[in-house]
């Protein structure tokens, strides 16, 4: 998914070819999950400075180490192996190696006599202090008198110690107190900078309640749509294991079992994934709508083309499609718009998963939320002689290098059995109310 699918596109508003203008769809909704620890954590695995849960489990030293190097200008860079051992504590073959030797030499983090770093030691609030502030471009020249005490006391100011408990420089942490402190870093602006730190390491920007917005990252950093049939195709497509992955089933947290629940039903699903937080975003025959508590989210429906729409100033790029039951769709990108149009592979009687960008728009006379949906994605079923269907997937734009299916980015068919995927028919003729 690239920035280029989020954008609001105008559509055609019933035959009158009125048009409006969507505003951009946000996949993560800061305004209302801004007081959140969930929403913090979210962030933060999104980024991959650390993925996974904010317990109350102790944080080593050499665990902090490698989130201070993945929170900096050096997290593409590391290899994660090194040929030699960096401290006479810290072997070659020490998981976080390579990331201590980062954070020791650029300052981020000290040693101790001895030439140790002590690596399984908890980490302290002052350890933490000075590897954020040193992040944010302060040195120990900073700071007068007792330096560990003038770096607290600016770590405070800078209110990076929000949503947090503990103040004592010698307390120690858990994955909770490291969340919030790397959220907190990313909307801090550093000592010689008017942007946000964020905004210059991870492209996230701050939302209008001065939370972070994670937007950007979301579109660099997720892949997809990926139509499967199975968990086993879906670990054949996802790197990473997907028993320890984060699902999110149709915008809502969420366990592998609801993805299990979801293939039995219907035979396919349509799937996005993060690589850096180890996450899942998975869609099956959804209804409008869906929770809420989330401002959007993907819609993701089977049906048959039954009209395509034109506007009547051009006559050869189409704005909108109907599946059969009513159902409106506008067409979110030109590659989309490209397949349904005369020239494109899609026509009036295809059968096809849409994938779009679900956006609540307000209520209607009877106070029920109104909703619109724009294509960002189509895969198209085609019949076989052995009576299965192959769903050949469409989607993002030409331009931007978005994988579909493969690790070479190659376009690919995935074939389901037809008796396999039934269409709740309760769903397949729900329409937007």
């Amino acid at each position: 998914m690239n920035k280029y699918l989020l954008r609001g596109i105008s559509i055609l508003s019933g035959a009158g070819l009125a048009f409006s203008e969507l505003a951009p769809v946000n996949v993560y909704a800061a305004s209302t999950q801004s007081s959140s620890l969930a929403y913090r954590t979210k962030v933060i695995n999104l980024t991959g400075i650390y993925t996974g849960e904010a317990s109350e489990e102790t944080v080593t030293r050499g665990e902090f180490a490698k989130m201070t190097v993945l929170a900096s200008s050096y997290k593409d860079t590391v290899t994660g192996a090194n040929t030699v051992n960096v401290f006479s504590d810290v072997s070659k073959d020490h998981e976080n190696s390579e990331y201590i030797r980062v954070a020791a030499r650029q300052g981020y983090m000290r040693s101790f006599l001895g030439g140790s770093f002590k690596p399984d030691e908890g980490v302290t609030l002052n350890d933490a202090a000075k590897a954020v502030l040193a992040l944010l471009g302060y040195t120990d020249e900073d700071f007068s008198g007792n330096v560990s005490s003038g770096r607290l006391e600016r770590f405070k100011a800078l209110e990076l110690n929000k949503n947090m408990t503990k103040s004592a420089g010698t307390d120690v942490l858990n994955y909770e107190d490291c969340i919030n402190i790397f959220y907190n870093l990313l909307r801090t602006e550093p000592k010689d900078s008017s942007a946000i730190y964020g905004s210059s390491v991870f492209d996230v920007s701050l939302a209008s309640d001065g939370e972070i917005n994670p937007d950007g990252l979301v579109d660099e950093t997720m892949v997809g749509p990926v139509l499967v049939n199975s968990l086993d195709e879906l670990q054949s497509i996802v790197p990473f294991d997907i028993n320890e992955a984060q699902y999110y089933y149709n915008g809502d947290s969420s366990r592998q079992m609801a993805v299990r629940s979801a293939l039995q039903s219907y035979g396919w699903i349509v799937v996005y994934y993060n690589e850096n937080a180890h996450t899942i975003f998975a869609y099956g025959q959804n209804m409008p709508g869906g929770s809420d508590t989330r401002e959007s989210t993907y819609y993701v429906t089977r049906g048959n083309v039954s009209q395509i729409y034109y506007s009547a100033n051009d006559l050869i790029t189409p704005t909108s499609i109907t599946l059969d039951g009513g159902r409106d769709f506008a067409l979110g990108t030109s590659e989309v718009q490209f397949m349904f149009s005369i020239n494109g592979d899609i026509k009036v009687g295809d059968d096809v998963v849409v994938v779009c960008q679900e956006s609540a728009t307000g209520t209607d006379s009877d106070g029920d939320t109104t909703y619109t949906y724009q294509v960002i994605g189509v895969i198209k079923f085609e019949s076989n002689p052995d009576g299965s269907t192959t769903g050949v997937i469409y989607a993002g734009n030409a331009d931007s290098g978005v994988v579909v299916t493969d690790e070479n980015g190659n376009r690919t068919t995935v074939t389901t059995s037809n008796n396999s995927s039934p269409v709740d028919p309760d769903l397949q003729s729900q329409t937007e109310q």
